[in-house]
């Protein structure tokens, strides 16, 4: 009798763990979401944010959320939608993949996921967000973050030949001439190839509509011209080095003619050996 209410007592406990365990691990799901909500909130940078609401999706795809979490979450979603640049290509990017993500989310109850579905995604898709001009300024904003030339260089001519024919707003073009001068202020002045194909931008960007006459007139004048005398300087370059060493020859030659002066056996004449 006695082994029998000590088995009762066990399975009461046995069973109450699990209940006991079960409620928690609902309970620190919810509360987990819900502090990583809050410290999301606290990011001042809008792009940041809705990539990590769209992580939050991701990790939670299987979890059960109770309606306070849902609602939080729904809220949350709704405040970065409203604040989003309707004309900012990579915001509306995004959005669109979270919002097609929350859909099918337990972070939200049917009726949200429905409202996500026939209301959000099709004005998102309806904004500006997506246009051609929106497309370009997300292309050119990333591009001012980028400090490697041949990104810039790449990006920048692939722009002007699926958009240079096209009737575009001064916005554009102020933003398009800023990118294309700073990245002529950082172009290698001793790397003839890449010399060459920023050239070869410069020359299709003449006639392009992403830049006005007077940017039109200073890239053909100005950048150019400089592009032009610094691939001349480069071609040079190693000529001027054997110049000058033949100099440095001459010069010991003259102070001691019987010295042989083979490059290749005295390597105490400085500069690239000539003589294989």
């Amino acid at each position: 009798m006695k082994i029998l209410q000590v088995s009762s007592v066990c399975a009461f406990f046995f069973f109450s763990g699990i209940s006991a365990g079960f409620f928690s691990s609902e309970k620190d799901v919810n509360l987990e979401v819900q502090q990583e909500l809050e410290k999301n909130s606290k990011e001042s940078d809008l792009l940041t944010q809705i990539t990590k609401l769209r992580v939050l999706v991701a990790k939670n795809r299987k979890n059960v959320f109770n309606s306070t979490t849902q609602n939080i979450f729904g809220n949350k979603l709704q405040e970065l939608y409203s604040k989003r640049d309707k004309n900012d290509y990579h915001q509306g990017r995004v959005l669109s993949s979270i919002l097609s993500g929350a859909v099918r989310s337990p972070l939200l109850s049917k009726n949200q996921q429905d409202y996500v579905k026939n209301t959000m995604l099709p004005e998102l898709k309806k904004s500006g967000c997506f246009s051609s001009k929106a497309k370009i300024f997300g292309a050119l904003k990333s591009l001012e973050k980028s400090n490697n030339f041949y990104i810039r260089n790449r990006m920048l001519m692939n722009l002007s030949r699926h958009h240079g024919v096209k009737a575009v707003e001064n916005e554009v073009q102020t933003l398009f001439a800023k990118v294309l001068k700073d990245t002529y202020a950082m172009r290698p002045l001793n790397d003839e190839n890449k010399l060459n194909y920023f050239k070869q931008l410069l020359d299709d960007v003449v006639d392009s509509t992403l830049l006005n006459d007077s940017d039109k007139k200073y890239v053909k004048t100005v950048m150019l011209s400089d592009v032009k005398k610094n691939i001349e300087t480069v071609k040079l370059a190693p000529a001027s080095k054997v110049f000058g060493q033949m100099k440095d020859i001459s010069a010991a030659y003259f102070k001691d003619p019987k010295k042989d002066f083979n490059i290749t056996k005295n390597k105490s004449v400085p500069g690239p050996v000539l003589v294989a």
